[in-house]
């Protein structure tokens, strides 16, 4: 894992989705960018990924 650099916008994630059990959960930081396509894949049903 690398570090996110200072000054690039970021934000925290849930690691199980907060609709799905996830309130409370563990979160991570991640680069904003990096958030986005991780929740998209999380929110796509997975019939419809690949």
């Amino acid at each position: 894992m690398r570090p996110i650099p200072p000054e690039a916008r970021q934000s925290l994630h849930h690691l199980v989705p907060k609709l799905k059990g996830g309130k409370g959960g563990p979160v991570v930081r991640l680069h904003q960018i990096c958030g986005v396509v991780y929740q998209t894949h999380h929110d796509v049903s997975p019939q419809y990924l690949y």
